[in-house]
């Protein structure tokens, strides 16, 4: 198991830098325009603290009603806002998050087969 994480270790910190740089952009973008914590105004996310940016972006990556987080954003801010959550969807989603669970997998696959060895 030790293994496993070790050979996840970069990878997980690449996924850390990931959400950190489309945390800082979507604050960036909407900060000002697009706050959705208020539970009477129905959804909660929004990108005007950085760690409500950070949760909406967690929100995006593991693909949670992205898609209605984006038409309230585009809604509000614009259509720019369809490049932003579709660029961090697939990037997120489909290659750094499958990649860090690939390569976990496989890591605990090979951890099984030592263990079989011995």
């Amino acid at each position: 198991l030790t293994h496993a994480f070790a050979e996840s270790l970069p990878l997980l910190l690449l996924l850390a830098v990931f959400i950190f740089i489309f945390t800082v952009l979507g604050t960036q973008l909407y900060g000002t325009k697009v706050n959705f914590m208020n539970p009477t105004d129905g959804p909660r996310f929004g990108f005007y603290a950085l760690w409500q940016s950070a949760y909406t972006v967690f929100i995006v990556i593991t693909g949670e009603s992205w898609a209605t987080i984006m038409k309230e954003t585009v809604l509000i801010a614009g259509g720019g806002a369809v490049v932003y959550f579709l660029t961090l969807f697939l990037l997120g989603n489909f290659v750094v998050l499958n990649l860090f669970v690939c390569i976990l997998i496989d890591s605990l696959g090979q951890c099984d087969e030592d263990e079989a060895r011995d």
